[in-house]
């Protein structure tokens, strides 16, 4: 049955909505590849019947089998217990491809997305959302993208999570070629989707398809940072659409990250709020950089890249001592609107 699912997926002569009627009708694809004109005609008042009857090969079908089972890809039909029923009434295609392992409906979905590029208080909040949903025994969620996505999957897998990737190309390949290993590790106990066959890379609207594909499988959503203009919006949007619950961190209204949670708000998105506090550090156990920190800072305010430079250290590093200083509730260095962080009462 699976290689006539294929078939009745892969048709480009009728949309899917016309696929899904037809489902609908026959209960099967066999039974739709097998029935006649006349009665395709009264089903689909003669729209594509006359394609649908003459495109009958199925051995693109099996080619494509065979190469799914090369490369350890597995075929997930609308029919198979495992495809989320409240993905079936959206635009989720009838068939998907994954590797790995899917679970029951039954234990939640969230997406956790945001910007590729990324600010030191989204990665850290990423990293607290995570706990959050991981805490709940929920499978996190994202979509494989540089930054916040890439960020999640990480975060959770290092934390023994369970996560899902939808990818915006057939499972063959990997984009970004960088996450080929990130891809392959998040197989080991979660899944990497998509409903792209094998052979197709990544084009520019297929990642549109992806994010819509990604809200309409997901319970709720965190948008943890978004520009005006991004696929992280774009995400939302499907999901708001959904009726899904979605979530936006507050942040500083005049970064560009945040200029598309902030739109969120207004359409109904909730605030996401902290279900436990940060983590305090010890004090005995204060990172040592800290100090470092504070007393180049009482010389002169110096923004995130000059205290690397200062401090001859990396400066992802450094702004991730900053991040710990702040949430930890260390009052003596405060980030100030000229870009810089400075010592209290400077």
């Amino acid at each position: 049955m699976e290689t006539y699912y294929i078939w009745l997926n892969e048709l480009k002569t009728i949309n899917l909505n016309m696929k899904k009627k037809l489902l609908e009708y026959y209960g099967n694809p066999k039974a739709i590849y097998e029935a006649d004109i006349v009665e395709l005609d009264q089903v689909l008042s003669n729209d594509g019947v006359e394609s649908l009857i003459l495109d009958k090969n199925l051995k693109p079908c099996e080619t494509l089998q065979r190469e799914n089972e090369r490369h350890a890809i597995h075929t997930l039909t609308i029919a198979d217990e495992n495809y989320r029923s409240v993905a079936k009434q959206s635009i989720s295609p009838i068939v998907l491809y994954y590797k790995g392992t899917l679970y029951p409906e039954t234990v939640p979905l969230v997406g956790i997305i945001g910007s590729r590029k990324t600010s030191l208080y989204g990665r850290e909040i990423t990293k607290l959302v995570c706990r959050d949903y991981r805490e709940k025994n929920t499978i996190i969620v994202s979509g494989l993208s540089k930054g916040i996505d890439c960020m999640a999957h990480t975060e959770t897998l290092q934390n023994g999570g369970i996560t899902y990737a939808f990818a915006a190309h057939g499972l063959d390949t990997c984009y970004p070629a960088e996450q080929k290993g990130l891809m392959e590790q998040i197989t080991y106990t979660g899944a990497v989707i998509s409903q792209y066959p094998v052979g197709n890379t990544a084009r520019k609207y297929q990642f549109i398809q992806r994010n819509a594909l990604l809200s309409s499988w997901i319970d709720e959503l965190v948008v943890i940072e978004a520009g005006i203009k991004s696929g992280t919006l774009t995400t939302a949007n499907s999901a708001i659409k959904n009726r899904k619950t979605v979530y936006a961190v507050p942040n500083n209204i005049f970064l560009p990250e945040s200029q598309g949670n902030n739109i969120l708000f207004r359409k109904g998105a909730k605030p996401y709020v902290m279900t436990k506090n940060p983590p305090v550090q010890n004090p005995a156990k204060q990172n040592p950089n800290h100090k470092q920190i504070v007393d180049a800072l009482k010389k002169d305010p110096l923004s995130a890249h000059e205290l690397s430079v200062s401090m001859e250290k990396n400066q992802q590093e450094v702004e991730e001592v900053l991040m710990e200083m702040e949430l930890e509730g260390e009052s003596s260095v405060t980030y100030c609107g000229d870009g810089k962080w400075h010592y209290n009462g400077w």
